[in-house]
C-alpha cells in the first residue's frame, strides 16, 4: 500500500485527492500539520508520495520548502501551483522537475483522473522495484537502424510529465542533427520560455520557441508557443512552420493531432512522430494520418512514462511501430547525427 502525505491542501484539492485514493483503496494518507512536522516524521516512517499546495504554505514553510534538498529524498513529490510565481521560482521548479525530483500541476486543472493514474503507476513501480530490484525495470536495449534516408523531420508530442521526459531525452543528444525537430507540449504559457532555456542548457541542439513563417532548419528544435497550433507546410520548395489560431482540438491547444496531420501531408513517408508521456488521447488521430502516409510512429514505454494514456491510446489503435524507453528514443534520434 502506498503511504501518502499532504501539506497545505485547499478543501477542493483535498476532496479530489481523497476521492482518487479511496476509489483505488489507497487508504494510508496523512495530512501533515506543517512542513517541519513532515520533515521530522519522514525520519521515522516510510513515505511514497508527498503532495504540497504551495500557495497555502506559510511564508516560513514556503521558504523552507524551496530550499529543501530534493536530491536527498527517495519519494515522489507533486507540487500544486497557481503560477503566480516569479521567474526565479519558475526556473527552480522547472529544473527540479526536469531532474525527476518532483512534478507540478496547475491548481485549476487538477482532477481525479490525473491522481488516479499517478497512484496506479506509483503502486505498480513500487511492486516491481520490491520484487525485481531497481536495475531490472529498465528495458533491454533495442537497436534501431539509422533512418536518415527515409526521415526528414521528427515531430514530438508530450503532455503531463513532458518537461521531465524532454530534458531526459535531449540531454542524451550530443550531436548536430541532419533533421529539424518540432515539439508540441501541453503546458501553461508561463513556462514555455523557461523550458526552452532549460533544454538549451542540457543539450547541444538549438532550441527556440516556434515563430510563424519560419523555415525549418536541420539541427534546430522548435517548441510550439502556448495557445497557438503548430503546423508545417511547403512553399516554393521550402518547408516552414505555420502558427494558427484555429479552435482547440478536443479542448486542446496546441494540438499534437494538428501537428502530426500537417507533418504527414508535407513530408509524406519521410516523417517520424514520437509521443511521450501524457494524459488523454491527443496524437492518436494525427498518428493515423502519419501511418497512412507510411511514416513512422514511436511511443514512450509505460515504465518511463509518468502518465501512459497518450502512448497507450496509440498502441491500442495499432499505430505504434515501437514502444521505447527515453534512452531508446535518444538512440533513435542520435542516428541522425552529422559525423
Amino acid at each position: 500500500m502506498l503511504k501518502i502525505s499532504t501539506i497545505g491542501l485547499t478543501k477542493s484539492s483535498k476532496l479530489i485527492i481523497e476521492k482518487s485514493i479511496i476509489s483505488l483503496s489507497f487508504q494510508n494518507i496523512v495530512e501533515e500539520k506543517s512542513f517541519r512536522d513532515f520533515q521530522l516524521n519522514t525520519k521515522t516512517k516510510e513515505v511514497n508520495l508527498l503532495i504540497v499546495e504551495l500557495s497555502h504554505l506559510s511564508k516560513n514553510e514556503y521558504n523552507e520548502f524551496i530550499k529543501w534538498d530534493f536530491r536527498s529524498i527517495n519519494f515522489k513529490v507533486i507540487c500544486i501551483v497557481d503560477y503566480k510565481l516569479n521567474d526565479n521560482l519558475k526556473m527552480l521548479m522547472l529544473e527540479l522537475s526536469n531532474k525527476g525530483l518532483f512534478n507540478y500541476c496547475e491548481s485549476k486543472n487538477i482532477n481525479e483522473l490525473f491522481f488516479k493514474k499517478l497512484l496506479i503507476e506509483l503502486s505498480r513501480r513500487k511492486k516491481i522495484i520490491s520484487e525485481l530490484g531497481f536495475e531490472s525495470i529498465h528495458n533491454d536495449f533495442i537497436k534501431i537502424e539509422p533512418s536518415s534516408e527515409t526521415t526528414k523531420l521528427i515531430a514530438i508530442g508530450a503532455s503531463t510529465g513532458g518537461p521531465e521526459a524532454l530534458s531526459s531525452l535531449f540531454k542524451q543528444i550530443k550531436y548536430k542533427l541532419s533533421v529539424p525537430i518540432i515539439i508540441v507540449l501541453h503546458i501553461n504559457k508561463n513556462f514555455v520560455k523557461s523550458i526552452v532555456s532549460s533544454l538549451n542548457r542540457v543539450s547541444s541542439l538549438n532550441f527556440m520557441i516556434a515563430e510563424n513563417d519560419t523555415e525549418l532548419i536541420a539541427g534546430n528544435v522548435y517548441l510550439a508557443p502556448s495557445e497557438k497550433h503548430l503546423r508545417v507546410t511547403k512553399e516554393n520548395e521550402i518547408n516552414k512552420i505555420i502558427l494558427t489560431d484555429e479552435e482547440p482540438d478536443h479542448h486542446i491547444k496546441p494540438s499534437i493531432n494538428f501537428m502530426f496531420d500537417s507533418v504527414a501531408k508535407t513530408y509524406d513517408s519521410k516523417a517520424t512522430g514520437i509521443v511521450l508521456t501524457g494524459l488523454g488521447r491527443d496524437g492518436t488521430e494525427g498518428a493515423k494520418v502519419i501511418k497512412e502516409h507510411d511514416g513512422k510512429i514511436f511511443v514512450q514505454d509505460k515504465n518511463s512514462s509518468l502518465i501512459h494514456s497518450m502512448p497507450k491510446s496509440i498502441i491500442d489503435a495499432g499505430l505504434s511501430d515501437e514502444e521505447l524507453s527515453i534512452e531508446q528514443i535518444a538512440d533513435y534520434i542520435n542516428t541522425f547525427k552529422i559525423s
